[in-house]
């Protein structure tokens, strides 16, 4: 199985330094710095946009990976988020929803459903 790319898109450096050091933990697991990165020479493998879903980040970060031709799936995750914000996440094309805080073994499962029958 091809290699599992992350760009972490959080506003909350913290979160994103400590899930980037969980997730690089993890055998095949790589992380992108920016999003060129995504759209060097695996750009039809199994990538992944981590992003906290604040208010209308999901609907950019869909639009930018399209007009870019990158791609990536998109999971979203907040803290307490209602089934509101997640039916709104899911609609802008993110595909998958999880709660915050998360384990990185939960992130790499839905990675990897996300990713399911794509290869590099």
């Amino acid at each position: 199985m091809t290699r599992l790319k992350f760009l972490l898109a959080d506003q909350d450096r913290r979160r994103s330094a400590a899930l980037a050091d969980a997730l690089a933990r993890f055998r095949g697991v790589t992380i992108a710095e920016t999003a060129a990165e995504l759209a060097g020479p695996a750009e039809s493998g199994r990538q992944i946009v981590l992003a906290a879903d604040e208010p209308g980040a999901i609907q950019r970060i869909a639009e930018r990976l399209k007009e870019t031709g990158i791609r990536a799936k998109i999971i979203a995750y907040a803290e307490n988020a209602s089934s509101h914000q997640m039916v709104k996440a899911m609609s802008a094309g993110a595909a998958d929803y999880l709660q915050w805080p998360c384990d990185p073994a939960e992130i790499i499962a839905a990675a990897d459903a996300a990713t399911a029958g794509v290869t590099g």
